[in-house]
C-alpha cells in the first residue's frame, strides 16, 4: 500500500472538482472533460475557466493559493445558485 501526501496547493482544486461533481449528479470518476462541461453549464463560466481553476497548475505562491480559494468558492456559489 503506499500513501500519498496532497499539499493544499494540490488538494483545493481536487476537492472541488469532486464535490461539483457530486452535485451536479456526475459519477464518482468522472471524465474530467464532464466535469468541466457540467460545471460550466452550470455555472456560465467559460469552459476554459474551469478547466484552468479545477485542473491548471498548483498556485505557486500563497498569494496564488487565496486566489484560487476565492475564485474556486466563487464557482462553487454560481453552480449551487444555479
Amino acid at each position: 500500500t503506499e500513501i500519498y501526501t496532497l499539499s493544499l496547493h494540490d488538494a483545493l482544486p481536487i476537492c472541488t472538482a469532486l464535490r461539483l461533481g457530486a452535485a451536479l449528479g456526475l459519477p464518482p470518476g468522472a471524465s474530467r472533460r464532464d466535469v468541466i462541461a457540467a460545471v460550466a453549464m452550470a455555472s456560465g463560466a467559460a469552459p476554459a475557466t474551469v478547466d484552468s481553476l479545477l485542473y491548471g497548475p498548483p498556485p505557486s505562491s500563497d498569494d496564488a493559493l487565496a486566489t484560487l480559494a476565492v475564485q474556486l468558492d466563487q464557482l462553487e456559489s454560481e453552480v449551487h445558485s444555479a
